[in-house]
């Protein structure tokens, strides 16, 4: 449903259960799967160059579908871990807080990195652009939600006039 909802056609239909069943059976050349109940089963990818081959083949038809939110994941991935350092007490429930633009230079400098042809940009769409909806895709998700910091709730003024948007990670 997901993939359709976003105007793409794989080719499988069904419940969501047979689709997992036959894209395993596919691919059970090159995925090892270790089953510890039959909702739990976790599915590791072979090293081979002929797995790695045809895993590829397979990815290409799936990646255009969740590219955007990919990058904006890892680029967010990223953020947490650099964020990660300075905590001291992992045990507590702690909020992070992160700057929208922060995230979206973030997802640029991941974009650049990346080959054109993996984003599909439209001709028009800048990378900037792509970021952008990449992170809304996230809010969007209920990844991210939008926080409001002490500091702009207590100053208005400085809220009204600028722009930056954080953002905590759920």
């Amino acid at each position: 449903n997901e993939v359709l909802a976003r105007h793409f056609d794989v080719g499988f239909a069904g419940k969501l259960q047979d689709i997992v069943l036959r894209a395993l059976f596919l691919l059970r050349d090159s995925v090892q799967i270790k089953s510890f109940s039959q909702s739990n089963v976790i599915v590791i990818p072979k090293t081979t160059s002929k797995a790695v081959e045809e895993l590829s083949l397979y990815s290409n038809t799936i990646l255009p579908v969740f590219v955007c939110e990919a990058v904006a994941a890892s680029a967010l991935n990223s953020l947490l871990k650099e964020a990660a350092k300075y905590i001291t007490d992992l045990d507590s429930n702690l909020e992070v807080i992160i700057s929208q633009e922060e995230l979206i230079c973030k997802t640029v400098q991941l974009c650049h990195l990346l080959p054109s042809e993996v984003l599909l940009l439209p001709p028009c769409q800048t990378v900037y652009q792509f970021s952008q909806e990449a992170v809304d895709k996230l809010t969007y998700c209920e990844i991210l939600e939008e926080s409001e910091s002490a500091e702009q709730a207590c100053d208005v003024w400085q809220r009204w006039f600028t722009k930056e948007l954080t953002w905590k990670v759920t």
